[in-house]
């Protein structure tokens, strides 16, 4: 009983580190997307766009530069269709 108020602080220290975490990645991701909508003069559905493709290709503030990881993207084709490997 008595490392249950102890156990409760670090369930609350951990939340609130991890918000702080999540706080700072959401403010310089809307900075720099903010500049690429600047630079490129990207609205809407434009904008959308290249932050998905951003994010697919495993761009965003936490991407290491370092990884040189193959991508490949299919275009055009609906994101829900199912795609089996079997006929490789």
């Amino acid at each position: 009983l008595q490392q249950a108020p102890g156990e409760k602080h670090r369930i609350l220290q951990n939340g609130r580190a991890d918000a702080e975490i999540i706080d700072a990645y959401v403010e310089a991701e809307l900075e720099a997307y903010g500049k690429i909508r600047d630079e490129l003069e990207l609205e809407g559905g434009d904008l959308l766009k290249y932050i998905w493709y951003d994010t697919l290709g495993g761009g965003g503030v936490a991407a290491s530069t370092a990884d040189t990881t193959d991508i490949q993207m299919l275009f055009g084709v609906n994101p829900s269709a199912y795609i089996s490997e079997a006929g490789r």
